[in-house]
């Protein structure tokens, strides 16, 4: 599938003016064509955003100044730390994810992880603003 010449619009409804008083109306979209699209595209092939590249480039900047750092990054939308997670692997940088999907000894794992000292251990965590908010101790 040719992605580069394809858009796919994930807004949601399009919103159709009435005539007269009252609302904007939403128009159905077509939902299975959309989530058929969507489900064919491979979470590796989709671009990183203007914030996700210049977390990429705070994150090396700061790790020239001091490579031992820790970085927290909070998100409420799991779906962009899942995201944002691809993206740093890409950019080869060790992190570890922290949201309410994980069980709680995947939890307790990624703290133990972030907590290590070392150069292989992960010196970013995505924490998910719901999850993030629990009885974590970093």
């Amino acid at each position: 599938m040719e992605l580069a010449h394809r858009q796919i619009e994930i807004a949601g409804p399009r919103a159709k003016r009435s005539k007269g008083k009252g609302k904007a109306k939403a128009e159905p979209q077509d939902e299975c064509e959309l989530e058929n699209d969507l489900d064919n595209v491979d979470i590796e092939d989709v671009l990183p955003s203007t914030k996700m590249k210049r977390v990429g480039d705070l994150l090396d900047m700061w790790k020239e100044i001091d490579a031992s750092q820790k970085t927290l990054i909070f998100c409420s939308f799991v779906e962009m730390l899942e995201l944002m997670s691809v993206y740093l692997r890409k950019r080869g940088i060790a992190h570890v994810r922290y949201n309410g999907r994980m069980k709680i000894a995947e939890r307790e794992e990624a703290i133990r992880q972030f907590k290590e000292t070392g150069p292989d251990s992960p010196t970013v965590m995505l924490i998910s603003l719901k999850c993030g908010g629990g009885k974590s101790s970093l």
